[in-house]
């Protein structure tokens, strides 16, 4: 009897698919369901996996993982008839429509896992009835509404993920009987309304993620004695008031607060005493003053990103440089300036380096050229001057190099001297811009071998010469400026109009052909 129930639910399953599984190996066949690929039953789990052992038949279907199997459809009303099943996965499909009610009936669940599909309305009141649910997951898909308050009735669960959907309303009160729950994800809905106060009630909840919706009101302080947590995500919502103390929260790796509206302030100092800490996150938050030497406190710091704080004023601590971890330094816009530190080649490991739209001054240190992981190298609308670093070929990896914009600092010219040969070496080079500046000589034809590179804007410099015909094997080429330039000369080479660049604007003593340029400055 069981084997028939199971049979038959089994197809119910196949025959709401609008399109065949890509691996349907058994499926329709007279062999048991526990052949068909997809499905295990109880005598397929090792022992060590095993729950229930005597009370689970060995041809009782245990798990179903129909994940990545091209399963588009709505899942039928008769996922109920599995009596024991324990784990669902069909993430990674193109199912539609709403959770049918049996969804919610099935006792025996432990493990759903329903992420990235077009699963679409509400979530029901009856989610409160999955008591043995552990694991919840249904992140990018199309889920409209409320969370249901019959959340809190989920005694087992451990993991929420809903992320990347369309949920709105509050997080329900109720969140707060969740005492198992590790993990809950709402990153990028249209939740609104304040962060529940009872969170602390959670003791076991270590990673709280909460970007990307419309919260309000204040953090709540009883956040900062949740003995486990990990992670505090809470970027990009509308947040308010004060940064509460969270200096309790000993374990935290991860503190994202960035682009919310807290009251003006400091870095509050408890910061530097998370020793743990690896993201700290606080763009566009009101910061003010000097960042704090004890920055160099938090050694396993890999990202800080303070950019928008634009009352940041100060130079930058020269303690920074013993985050030997860090990958990412964004301070852009953060209003900080004074003198590049060579030390800063010490962080071997960075990979984005933004300090543009600030008041650094003076030259762009040559050390800096042993970053060699660097990949973003933003130093755009600064007063900094001097040459280019002669040997910037070593820095392979880079992708981004912006220096426009330094004459408009207390550096009468800018960046200047010669574009470095050696700039033909930086073969993942995208974007290279340099207007505002006083750059001079010939543009060196070892540029010619950057065929990743979309844009190179040198507009109002001081170069000579011609454009080198190796830009022609600027396979990826795709914006060129170089208007401004007075002291340039000769022809757009073909080869360059024959890569039919989106936009290509020389200086106006440089003759272009017939329909290859934009235009001319």
């Amino acid at each position: 009897r069981l084997e028939l129930a199971q049979r038959y639910a089994a197809l119910t399953v196949y025959f709401s698919a609008d399109e065949p599984f890509n691996n349907e190996d058994g499926w329709l066949t007279e062999a048991s369901v526990c052949q068909w690929v997809g499905i295990q039953c109880q005598a397929d789990i090792p022992p060590d996996r095993r729950r229930r052992l005597q009370q689970i038949p060995a041809n009782g279907v245990v798990e179903i993982n129909l994940a990545d199997q091209n399963y588009e459809g709505v899942l039928p009303e008769e996922l109920n008839l599995f009596p024991f099943l324990e784990t669902l996965d069909v993430s990674n499909n193109g199912i539609t429509g709403p959770l049918p009610t049996a969804f919610y009936l099935i006792n025996s669940l432990r493990f759903a896992l329903l992420d990235n599909n077009k699963i679409s309305g509400q979530l029901s009141g009856l989610i409160g009835n999955m008591k043995q649910l552990v694991r919840f997951t249904i992140s990018n898909n199309e889920l409209t509404g409320n969370l249901p308050t019959a959340i809190g009735g989920m005694d087992s669960i451990e993991v929420l993920w809903f992320y990347g959907n369309s949920l709105t309303g509050p997080i329900p009160t109720e969140i707060g009987q969740l005492q198992n729950l590790k993990t809950l994800d709402v990153l990028g809905n249209e939740m609104s309304g304040a962060i529940p106060a009872e969170i602390r009630n959670m003791p076991n909840l270590e990673a709280l993620f909460l970007p990307k919706n419309q919260f309000t009101g204040a953090i709540p302080a009883d956040l900062g004695t949740n003995p486990n947590l990990v992670v505090l995500a809470l970027e990009e919502n509308s947040l308010t008031g004060d940064i509460p103390d969270l200096g309790n929260l000993v374990n935290l790796i991860q503190l994202r607060l960035s682009n919310n509206n807290f009251n003006a302030g400091p870095i509050p100092d408890w910061v530097y005493g998370l020793q743990q800490l690896e993201n700290l996150g606080l763009t566009a938050t009101q910061r003010t003053g000097p960042l704090a030497e004890q920055v160099g406190n938090l050694q396993m710091l890999t990202k800080l990103h303070l950019n928008g704080n634009v009352n940041m004023a100060g130079n930058l601590p020269g303690s920074i440089v013993n985050l030997g971890r860090l990958e990412e330094l964004r301070l852009a816009a953060s209003g900080m300036g004074g003198n590049l530190n060579p030390q800063l080649a010490n962080l071997v490991n960075l990979q984005v380096l933004e300090l543009n739209n600030n008041f650094f001054v003076g030259p762009i240190p040559e050390a800096l050229v042993n970053l060699v992981n660097l990949r973003i190298f933003n130093l755009q609308v600064n007063g900094l001057s001097g040459p280019i670093p002669q040997n910037i070929g070593n820095m392979q990896a880079l992708e981004s190099f912006r220096i426009e914009g330094n004459l408009n600092g207390p550096s009468e010219f800018g960046i200047v001297g010669k574009i470095p040969d050696s700039i033909g070496q930086c073969r993942n080079l995208v974007t290279f811009t340099a207007f505002d500046n006083t750059l001079t000589g010939q543009i060196p034809a070892s540029m010619g071998a950057l065929d990743q590179l979309v844009t190179f804007d040198a507009e109002n410099n001081q170069f000579t010469g011609q454009i080198p015909p190796e830009f022609g094997n600027m396979a990826s080429l795709e914006f060129l400026f170089l208007g401004r330039n007075t002291g340039m000369s000769g022809v757009v080479p073909q080869g360059v109009c024959n890569l039919q660049p989106q936009r290509l604007r020389p200086d106006c003593n440089i003759n272009c052909p017939e329909g290859c340029c934009t235009g001319c400055v």
